[in-house]
């Protein structure tokens, strides 16, 4: 019998150890698109730049969220105060 070796992916979140379980196993796939699809079905986050969180709220996840999110828009001619520099 001969051994070959097979390639498969599978899905572990970017903000903590866990990995996408299905029905208790650990699934594998054989495109990124499906791996995507398989963490979107079972209510995982797939963020832009390939980014996929598990559903735990923490602050290491919360971090990944604020890290993806753009800077807040300020109105016209109003100042910019960074809180670190003015405390």
């Amino acid at each position: 019998m001969p051994i070959t070796t097979h390639t498969c992916l599978a899905v572990t979140c970017d903000a903590c150890p866990d990995q996408l379980l299905d029905d208790e196993f650990l699934p594998h796939y054989d495109t990124p698109d499906e791996a995507i699809a398989a963490a979107r079905r079972l209510g995982w986050h797939v963020l832009r730049g390939s980014r996929i969180l598990c559903g735990r709220q923490d602050l290491a996840h919360q971090a990944v969220f604020d890290e993806l999110m753009p800077d807040e828009p300020q109105p016209d001619g109003q100042l910019v105060i960074d809180v670190e520099e003015a405390g």
